[in-house]
């Protein structure tokens, strides 16, 4: 018979399990799991955002695709704002579309024209470079800048669809209708800096000062390891150099 494979990744249980051995409760009566949890999610939350400071990009959502609907007037002054909650600006506000609810940021986004099978072309990134331009709007979006939790554009004269490829929150785990943890870690094999990070938070609170200040560090060990193993992965991803300038290609505009 064929063996059904299965992910290799560390799951809730396994990391559970750990985390009650290390504060000496073995059996959970009193680091349950609902009482676990919390700390387990930061812990998690914690590695992986430290995994993307050190170019772990494997945490990254592609193909979110949403519709901006064409502005209600030409006006340099004006933009459309894509938010968690909506859109708003210069367009008919309205609770959709909105941003993914695990996105981080966004890294890049393409766009064409509305119902229209066509290439996507990338859009520029703005973020840090002074904004988005002032001019009256265009047929297509052209731009975009990264603020305070939104994505905004000029907008354009014209429904647009775009897609964006974005850092995500790594799956969060949850209680299962067992009472046990659901979930695992996604792509990061990181039971052991999980567990330590976790434990060192939850046996702090039962007066273990020291015993977690030892568990923050061992946790902090594991971490330097993984991001170790993630930059000698990067050292071998093959990479070809960019043209000086601009470069034009049939499917896109800028390259």
């Amino acid at each position: 018979m064929p063996v059904v494979g299965s992910a290799p990744y560390d799951t809730g249980g396994q990391i559970l399990s750990l985390v009650q051995d290390l504060c000496k409760d073995p059996l959970g009566q009193l680091f349950t799991a609902t009482y676990c949890l919390p700390s387990i999610n930061s812990a998690a939350r914690w590695l992986a955002q430290e995994l993307r400071n050190n170019d772990k990009m494997t945490l990254v959502e592609d193909e979110y695709l949403v519709t901006i609907p064409k502005v209600l007037a030409s006006d340099p002054t004006q933009q459309v704002n894509l938010t968690f909650t909506g859109i708003s600006g210069n367009v008919t506000a309205a609770n959709a579309p909105t941003l993914p609810e695990d996105l981080i940021e966004p890294l890049r986004l393409w766009e064409r024209h509305a119902n229209q099978k066509m290439n996507l072309i990338p859009m520029r990134n703005m973020t840090g470079k002074g904004g988005l331009p002032k001019r009256f709007q265009r047929s297509s979006l052209s731009e975009w800048e990264w603020r305070t939790d939104m994505i905004c554009f000029l907008g354009a004269l014209q429904d647009t669809q775009v897609m964006l490829r974005y850092s995500a929150v790594p799956q969060l785990f949850a209680i299962d209708n067992s009472g046990n943890i659901s979930g695992s870690l996604s792509d990061i094999a990181g039971i052991d800096a999980v567990s330590y990070r976790a434990a060192s938070q939850l046996i702090a609170k039962r007066g273990a000062a020291a015993l977690s200040q030892q568990y923050m560090a061992t946790a902090q060990e594991f971490l330097e390891k993984l991001a170790t193993d993630v930059s000698r992965a990067s050292q071998f991803a093959p990479v070809r150099m960019k043209p000086y300038g601009r470069t034009r290609d049939r499917g896109s505009r800028y390259l």
